[in-house]
Order: structure tokens, then C-alpha cells, then sequence
């Protein structure tokens, strides 16, 4: 009985942490994506791919347009391309987007 407690509590406890991190990694993505200074944006977006860049998630691809939109609109051509060519690579991103 106590281990199945034990490993009841220990499940729970790997849900909640889990639940938590991707709430905090879908803040982090959100006050990225709605910052209005391109500065900010570009500074708040590369702060998310540091730290969840490597995840194949759902908001990667987002990650990648608003980081070629950002560096676009504040004349970083060569960062534009380059955010660029790694959201085409994403096969999810749609033809309204390519």
C-alpha cells in the first residue's frame, strides 16, 4: 500500500512540474510575441530560443517568423535572412507564411 502511494505521490508531483514548466514556456513565448518595441521583441525571442529552441514544440515556428519580422523591421537584413531560411525549413509553417 505505501508504494503504491509513494509512486502515486511521486506521479503527481512530475505532472504539476511539468504542467508548470510549460505554462512558464508559454509566457515566455506569449510577452515575446506581442511585444511592440522590435528591439525588445528580438531580445525577448532569442531569450526563448535559448532556452527552448532545441524543443520541436508548437511555438517554434512562430519563434522563427516573428524573429525575421522583428529583425526586418528594425534593418538587420542578414539576421532577417537567416530566421528566414530556419522557419521555411519548418515543414508546419503554411504557404500563407513561405
Amino acid at each position: 500500500m505505501n508504494k503504491k502511494l509513494l509512486s502515486d505521490l511521486i506521479m503527481v508531483l512530475i505532472s504539476t512540474i511539468l504542467l508548470y514548466a510549460d505554462r512558464k514556456q508559454q509566457e515566455l513565448v506569449t510577452k515575446a510575441i506581442t511585444e511592440k518595441n522590435p528591439q525588445l521583441k528580438i531580445q525577448s525571442l532569442k531569450e526563448y530560443e535559448q532556452r527552448y529552441g532545441e524543443k520541436k514544440d508548437k511555438f517554434r515556428k512562430f519563434l522563427y517568423l516573428n524573429l525575421a519580422d522583428a529583425s526586418f523591421r528594425v534593418k538587420k537584413y542578414d539576421d532577417c535572412i537567416l530566421y528566414g531560411e530556419k522557419a521555411l525549413a519548418i515543414p508546419e509553417i503554411g504557404d500563407e507564411n513561405r
